[in-house]
């Protein structure tokens, strides 16, 4: 897979290209992705991903490019092409942004997108607008219709929220594989090896959501390989940490990573986090968070 960061580079193949932020890269993104891969081989054409290299609508990503990489790359797209935000970006015409962008840069034979899509100068080009402009270029356009699941749409929003409550098991169902935080592995204040419960500790990258402060069972990817663990997320109260961090216990964990990415898949929640009155009952929670974490995994 060929990835592009614009406005420098530019596009050498006709393209079936489909446009989208594209944040979690979650079950209704891939549907979109896999009828652009598809129509692209079945056309001799080159399958393309138009998104953006800093969101352009939220404090917080459910995904880093890095892994965004990832994953087109192992659905099979051709073309990755990551727009640079800037101003002169954010003051483009939707006419301008069809022409300019799509058409003549991307060289679009066919669009997809979902039918909230929203281009050009303050969002003011719609899905139906697109279409429109497209086929006065002669290029076909597809709108895909918003997915609901457990009759809630099935959107970045949705999934933000469920992260927000804990709810890791829902945002799970909803992006169709496990949220993940994604970081390389720094020193701690070193408390859990005095204690019996040596952690992996990593920072979100690229501005990566975490869900709600408190404990998880999760499974932890190291060297590529996935070992069960217990992480907690927030700030360590009992400890008197500040700075937000995921600290995960790697069952029959041996050995020191630091300097090493890590990736954190999150399972299912065990409980908020709380300061304790001292180390001793601490340690005492942990072995049953430890405990209850085996049995989800399990």
């Amino acid at each position: 897979m060929k990835t592009k960061f614009w406005p420098d580079d530019s596009i050498e193949f006709n393209t079936v290209a489909v446009l989208g932020d594209f944040d979690g890269v979650h079950s209704a993104h891939r549907m979109l992705i896999e009828k652009a891969v598809s129509r692209a081989k079945e056309n001799n054409l080159k399958s393309l991903v138009y998104t953006f290299e800093k969101s352009i609508k939220k404090d917080f990503n459910l995904i880093s490019n890095e892994n965004k990489k990832k994953i087109f790359e192992e659905m099979g797209v051709d073309i990755l092409v990551f727009q640079k935000v800037s101003e002169d970006f954010f003051n483009t015409s939707p006419e301008d942004f069809v022409r300019k962008t799509v058409v003549e840069k991307l060289k679009a034979s066919y669009v997809i997108v979902g039918e909230n899509y929203t281009f050009g100068k303050k969002g003011a080009g719609k899905s139906e607008d697109l279409k429109r402009l497209l086929e006065e270029n002669s290029v076909e356009c597809e709108i895909v219709k918003l997915v609901e699941m457990d009759e809630k749409v099935l959107s970045s929003t949705q999934i933000r929220e469920f992260l927000r409550e804990g709810n890791v098991k829902d945002a799970n169902k909803f992006l169709g594989r496990r949220y993940s935080i994604s970081g390389v592995v720094e020193y701690g204040n070193r408390i859990g090896r005095t204690i019996g419960f040596p952690t992996v500790n990593i920072r979100p990258e690229g501005n990566e959501l975490l869900p709600k402060f408190g404990v998880y069972a999760v499974y932890a990817n190291i060297d590529g390989e996935m070992k069960k663990g217990v992480a907690n997320v927030g700030i360590k109260p009992t400890v008197g940490g500040k700075i937000p961090l995921v600290e995960t216990n790697v069952f029959g964990m041996e050995g020191e990573f630091y300097g090493e990415r890590i990736e954190v898949e999150f399972v299912d929640f065990i409980r908020p986090e709380q300061k304790f009155p001292d180390i001793e009952t601490l340690k005492e929670q942990i072995e049953k968070d430890k405990l209850k974490a085996k049995i989800i995994l399990e």
